[in-house]
């Protein structure tokens, strides 16, 4: 069995999107996909142990990791987060199921004329969220806690997707955090509507109903979102709750 992938493995294939490092790889090697300038997704398994240095430098386009959680392990996901600073969302399988948004995040020397030194200034809330992942994995009181700061300094799509997602896949959500998440959405629903048609997920579709059981006016809104954004099969679902919730009540649909 292959236990390590080597340095420079795949340095500068321009030609690879994604990428699947097999189980049981524990090591990767320096550099190993340097410059790999097209990659957007990344598949691996969380017990990983040792990570070269530079592994992904020159990735920009790294959108998603995909991990599958062995031992309730994350604490390999700090490390790789630390070497990504872009926009991206975490995929768990396995022994935890989540899926965590982590925003951008830069840093910039700004020189302090009197003093005669240079500060880091850090924007964005992304390195915020990734101080959230500790040696044991994420503290997700920590990690729900930085709501806030992500409200006020990320876009609306991005915290409307962290927030949806965190509420579909409740690892270690407190009643707290739900609600405040759930109080987000509610003011932001037309957002919500296109990140479920984008998305075509119909699991999205009867989360969004079982959670937010919207009024007979709102599907009706829901639905021509749907439409609009060419996600037809979940017409019958929310169909088939208007017909259960308000059955008998004189109402028609644009289809």
């Amino acid at each position: 069995m292959q236990t390590e992938l080597e340095a420079y493995a795949f340095s500068g294939r321009e030609d690879l999107t994604e990428i699947e490092i097999p189980a049981g790889v524990l090591k990767i090697g320096r550099y190993a996909f340097y410059n790999c300038r097209n990659l957007k997704k990344l598949y691996f398994h969380s017990d990983i142990r040792d990570l070269g240095a530079g592994v992904f430098t020159g990735c920009r386009k790294i959108n998603c990791l995909e991990v599958t959680v062995v031992d309730n392990d994350l604490s390999i996901l700090r490390e790789i987060l630390m070497e990504l600073n872009q926009q991206l969302v975490v995929i768990c399988h396995g022994e935890i199921e989540a899926r965590l948004w982590f925003p951008e995040y830069f840093e910039e020397g700004v020189e302090n004329t009197p003093a005669r030194i240079l500060e880091d200034h850090v924007h964005g809330s992304g390195l915020m969220y990734r101080n959230c992942l500790v040696k044991t994995g994420l503290n997700y009181e920590e990690y729900d806690g930085r709501f806030l700061y992500a409200c006020a300094s990320e876009s609306e799509d991005l915290v409307v997707r962290l927030a949806f997602d965190r509420i579909c896949y409740p690892q270690g959500l407190t009643k707290e955090a739900k609600d405040q998440y759930c109080a987000y959405l509610r003011e932001h629903l037309p957002c919500l509507y296109r990140y479920m048609a984008e998305e075509k997920d119909v699991r999205q579709v009867q989360k969004f109903l079982e959670i937010f059981a919207p009024v007979r006016e709102e599907i009706q809104s829901v639905i021509e979102a749907m439409q609009k954004g060419g996600f037809s099969e979940a017409v019958p679902y929310l169909m088939a709750y208007h017909h259960k919730h308000f059955a008998g009540k004189r109402h028609t649909f644009s289809l």
